[in-house]
């Protein structure tokens, strides 16, 4: 039965993987995805693991798709309890604005602009050099046979940088693990629902997505 879970599990994965460009953008507030996304995480993280939040409220939008916003979110934080879930410790969650500068040469790879910096980490077990070149990898994974499929890191990665972002992971052995992840941020407010000149509504989750999500999270933990 196990077996046969892993494999369902897996095989949803690589479905949204490869369907992730597929998915219609619209308006996003990525802080409202957030906070429902930590609420959830509470639940079901064990109580010696402490999650610390600080998110903007003001923050900007981006055209997105939530349930992408949310995969991103739970793999990037189950990845960090699963690097604590033996002696616990400290899940951070940051989201502000950014702007990157062209002579910003940490960050070549993005195009100068606005953005949204959505900051995870972890006071975990870290990882060397060469583990860091290969996790965003699919089916890449240092967990055991039960423990995870390899498609959580490279499905969020692939999502971020379908948005025209970038991940950016930093880590050492002993000293925990760092993901930033930058989102292009748009400086405008989604128009209220029903307007007839609004060209791209927010995508807020409804009450009913984040309930069915709920069971699906607890056996996240196993299969990201």
């Amino acid at each position: 039965m196990g077996s046969a879970r892993r494999a369902k599990d897996l095989i949803k994965q690589i479905l949204s993987f490869s369907g992730q460009g597929q998915q219609e953008r619209k308006l996003l507030k990525v802080q409202l995805v957030l906070e429902e996304a930590l609420n959830l995480l509470r639940a079901s993280v064990p109580a010696h693991i402490e999650i610390h939040r600080d998110i903007d409220d003001n923050c900007g939008a981006v055209m997105g798709d939530s349930t992408q916003i949310y995969q991103v979110v739970v793999n990037l934080c189950t990845n960090a309890y699963q690097a604590m879930k033996g002696n616990g410790g400290l899940l951070e969650v940051k989201l502000v604005e950014v702007d990157v500068d062209p002579e910003d040469s940490d960050l070549v790879t993005l195009g100068p602009g606005p953005y949204l910096l959505l900051t995870v980490s972890d006071t975990g077990h870290g990882m060397d050099q060469g583990v860091m070149q290969r996790i965003f990898e699919p089916f890449f994974t240092t967990k055991g046979p039960s423990e995870g499929t390899g498609m959580g890191l490279s499905m969020a990665h692939g999502i971020v940088k379908s948005y025209g972002g970038d991940i950016r992971v930093y880590s050492e052995p002993g000293m925990g693990t760092t993901f930033h992840v930058y989102l292009p941020r748009i400086d405008r407010s989604p128009e209220p629902p029903g307007d007839p000149t609004a060209e791209s509504p927010p995508m807020v989750p409804s009450v009913s997505c984040w309930s069915m999500t709920k069971n699906r999270l607890r056996a996240c933990w196993k299969g990201c």
